[in-house]
């Protein structure tokens, strides 16, 4: 676990507490995000699991793919997804799970 300390945050979250978080904004859980399925919503799931675990734990590529048993070709395409903002909806889930992520680990 990294112990670098971000503002706002006490402790840096777990990937249950990013995944949690996550899914609880989303709706969609853990093992539907591991399924094989292209719906937005559990695209989308993939997409801010692997930006927040990116972010606070620098997690390489193959760690990141391994989660959710997709390539690093996706787990490459969604963090590009979520840097370059288009959709709002996928901005909306960030800032929605960054909240909870702080309310979860203080």
């Amino acid at each position: 676990m990294n112990d670098k300390t971000y503002p706002g945050i006490k402790r840096t979250p777990t990937a249950n507490d990013i995944a949690d978080a996550v899914s609880e904004v989303t709706g969609v859980t853990f093992d539907q995000a591991r399924a094989r399925c292209r719906k937005r919503e559990v695209v989308f799931f993939r997409y801010v699991f692997w930006y927040f675990m990116r972010k606070y734990h620098k997690s390489k590529l193959k760690d990141l793919s391994c989660h959710v048993f997709k390539s690093q070709g996706d787990v490459v395409h969604g963090l590009n997804a979520c840097k370059n903002i288009s959709d709002n909806k996928l901005q909306d889930i960030i800032k929605k799970v960054q909240k909870k992520l702080l309310i979860k680990v203080e």
